[in-house]
């Protein structure tokens, strides 16, 4: 088992990656942090077996393990997006994940697939173009898995990423 460590990971923006491979399996494994509350403790892989990309993330839920999200890839890089997105978005510091997860945390996947970084859009008024052909507007939070709007009225709305067609500012 080789092992990939950085002396200034938060510098160079990659997670700590342990690498071991046995023919044609191979697996990056990321231990988060363990000075974070026993809560906040995730582990996240990455494997490639052939031609198939895989993630997964998991993370300790009071004793025990529960599966945060998990999914397929084109590539490496792919997957590491989406392990970086999963432990942005899971916690409510970024301690679990050194900061790593912050930049890909205002990362939104909107129903055309497009990837938006919504992180400068955050606090500001815009209009979300809905698939339902109507629209939102509003003061934009970003945070957690859906974008949250607030009105004029204060009324506040969540809406998810996939039902949203466009970000338009105002």
């Amino acid at each position: 088992m080789n092992t990939v460590r950085t002396t200034n990971v938060a510098a160079k923006q990659t997670p700590p990656w342990m690498y071991s491979s046995a023919g044609s399996f191979t697996q990056w494994t990321w231990d988060g942090d363990h000075s974070a509350a026993a809560q906040e403790h995730f582990v996240a892989s990455i494997t490639r077996q052939g031609d198939l990309w895989e993630w997964d993330v998991v993370a300790n839920g009071g004793g025990q393990t529960v599966r945060l999200r998990q999914g397929q890839g084109m590539d490496f890089d792919h997957c590491e997006q989406q392990v970086l997105e999963t432990v942005g978005k899971s916690f409510a510091t970024a301690a679990p994940h050194l900061g790593l997860g912050t930049r890909a945390s205002h990362m939104y996947t909107l129903q055309n697939g497009t990837v938006l970084d919504l992180s400068e859009a955050n606090g500001q008024n815009v209009r979300l173009r809905l698939t339902t052909g109507g629209s939102v507007e509003g003061t934009l939070a970003t945070g957690g898995w859906g974008l949250t709007i607030t009105m004029q009225d204060g009324r506040s709305v969540l809406v998810q990423p996939a039902s949203v067609v466009r970000v338009e500012p105002l």
